[in-house]
């Protein structure tokens, strides 16, 4: 849920390669890829798997993961698109898992919480589980960990490595570094300028990009997109990564348009090509399995704007009716994104977005009829922005 989105713990992203050992469980092969609770609530991304030549030695990981001893990951699998009687199922399994966990012979072991998913988001999507790690590499805890797979034929998938003096750490998504870069030097709390900020929201092909540039060189205010510039040519990098990566990408570049915001509000009006409301809207909409009775109700606290972000004074929702904005999209031949492509071949996906939108408060969404000519639709814009910014 958006709620979950706020990017303010450093990320810390890295690729651990070593020497897998061990058999796993027939038909169980866990995901490759994970993100380790550490001590201090940080997070280290890191990926299992292949040689890694030029790495650097990790001393957090290796602290972690050995020697001495041998390390196992345990992730609770859900069903693709899993409803909700399938992610009740699986909090279950993974509660009870947690309690098996911490009986001997394996409460001798150290435990972790970690998240578990395949390159590209695949089928299961993010899964919820644990690290284990037993220093004395005994084998009643391997006998153990396979005695509890087998009492539960739908249950954990386990995967198991050692630690060597050739566990290394190196980046996989390098581009991550230099947007926590960016966002390191962000203020924490974003102040507004004077002058207005005016955020316009839309799926794609309402005429969001047309209504923008037209709106700020009427008012002869400062254009600002989300994500900004500064990040937005690594949007298809992290538009193939799994949904929580994402997110985050997505999150991150909202704070940092809140800085350039900081600094144009002071000398001009600002228009801004998609905020936070568009972040939110997405997240609830993927997250939220089945129809739109299934999204939050109205005023759910996760409508609510992000206490730390700079919110704008006025944000503005273009709408236009599905066929119009299919027609438009053909015409143009535009590049989508997943989501975007979602939007056009699930329907129900794209009315939980709108609906999404729609129940955003503090502020809200006003819906502006994006059908008519730009002109008409500029004239109302204009006439809505001079009505709630004087």
């Amino acid at each position: 849920m958006a709620s979950a989105l706020r990017p303010r713990s450093p990320l810390l992203l890295g690729r651990l390669s070593g020497p897998r050992r061990g058999a796993c469980a027939p038909a169980m092969a866990p995901p490759h890829r994970f993100a380790l609770e550490l001590p201090g609530c940080t997070l280290a991304h890191f990926a299992v798997g292949g040689d890694a030549p030029g790495a650097l030695p990790d001393p957090r990981a290796a602290a972690l993961l050995g020697p001495p001893g041998r390390s196992y990951s345990l992730c609770v699998p859900l069903a693709p698109g899993g409803d909700c009687a399938a992610r009740v199922r699986a909090a279950r399994l993974h509660q009870r898992l947690l309690h098996q966990l911490r009986r001997d012979p394996l409460r001798r072991c150290r435990l972790r919480p970690l998240l578990c998913y395949g390159p590209g988001g695949g089928a299961g999507g993010v899964q919820h589980g644990f690290l284990l790690h037993d220093p004395s590499d005994s084998p009643d805890t391997r006998r153990a960990l396979f005695s509890l797979l087998g009492e539960s034929p739908e249950g954990p998938r386990l995967g198991e490595f050692v630690g060597d003096a050739r566990l290394q750490c190196i980046p996989f998504i390098p581009e991550a570094q230099a947007v926590l870069d960016l966002v390191d030097q962000c203020p924490e709390q974003a102040q507004k300028g004077k002058f207005p900020v005016i955020a316009i929201e839309g799926l794609d092909a309402t005429g969001k990009t047309t209504v923008t540039q037209s709106v700020s060189d009427s008012l002869n205010a400062v254009l600002l997109k989300s994500p900004p510039a500064c990040i937005s040519q690594w949007r298809k990098i992290f538009d193939d990564e799994p949904t929580i990566i994402r997110r985050a990408f997505y999150s991150l570049g909202n704070y940092i348009v809140a800085s350039e915001i900081t600094k144009e509000s002071t000398k001009s009006p600002v228009i801004v090509d998609r905020y936070w409301h568009s972040t939110a809207a997405y997240a609830i909409a993927t997250e939220v399995t089945g129809g739109l009775q299934h999204l939050p109700p109205a005023h759910h606290p996760i409508y609510q704007w992000p206490r730390d972000l700079l919110k704008p004074d006025l944000v503005l929702l273009l709408t236009v009716s599905p066929e119009e904005r299919m027609h438009r999209i053909e015409r143009r031949g535009m590049e989508r994104t997943r989501e975007e492509a979602e939007l056009e071949a699930n329907s129900i996906f794209r009315q939980k977005v709108e609906v999404s939108y729609q129940r955003m408060e503090n502020p809200c969404c006003h819906v502006v009829d994006a059908s008519p000519s730009r002109e008409e639709v500029l004239q109302m814009v204009l006439s809505v922005i001079q009505n709630n910014c004087n």
